[in-house]
């Protein structure tokens, strides 16, 4: 079993608490298209694996999230070597597929896209270590469960965040060294 550092050989896991992923992700995501378009926060859902129109009826305004790529842009960078430790910095490409469903689901839509570019909300964003790149066009199509047909309005929207990873990566203090030859 490793100690967790480069004093011994074995597999390094982060030392510190990491950036948010999967539902808590989600949830952060929530709470920011809530706040923005001013829906209330029940109305703002996860995505799931069945078609998520059937959780509002077709009076309800609402919409769904789902973070649909998480990706890298560029390669990792190892920062901050201390004594017994180095953080590795990523950047991270996150896009969200948000898709607005009832008699106003445009609305919604155009208000969290616009909403996107006023400074106060790109701050509280911001509280999260997350940034808004841009967000994209907005689809309408036609959506049928239950026989009953209705519009949705989707938007994809690309986020970007830094991660920083603490990991048990000695520096190298000194090194043991022979001297052959004459």
């Amino acid at each position: 079993m490793s100690n967790n550092s480069t004093t011994e050989s074995g597999w390094l896991t982060p030392l510190n608490s990491e950036a948010v992923y999967d539902d808590a992700l989600v949830a952060q995501l929530q709470q920011w298209v809530s706040g923005i378009t001013g829906l209330p926060a029940a109305s703002v859902i996860a995505a799931g694996p069945v078609k998520t129109s059937s959780a509002f009826t077709a009076e309800e305004n609402g919409c769904a999230i789902a973070v649909s790529t998480l990706s890298s842009t560029g390669a990792p960078v190892i920062q901050n070597q201390q004594e017994g430790s180095a953080e590795l910095w990523r950047y991270e490409l996150i896009e969200c597929d948000i898709t607005f469903y009832g008699p106003e689901g445009q609305r919604y839509a155009t208000r969290l896209r616009d909403g996107l570019t006023i400074s106060q909300n790109i701050d509280e964003l911001n509280r999260f270590d997350i940034c808004a790149e841009n967000g994209g066009d907005i689809t309408s199509s036609f959506e049928t469960t239950d026989n009953i047909s209705r519009r949705i309005n989707q938007l994809r929207v690309r986020l970007n965040r830094k991660t920083v990873r603490l990991y048990g990566i000695k520096s190298l203090v000194e090194t043991p060294f022979n001297l052959i030859g004459e």
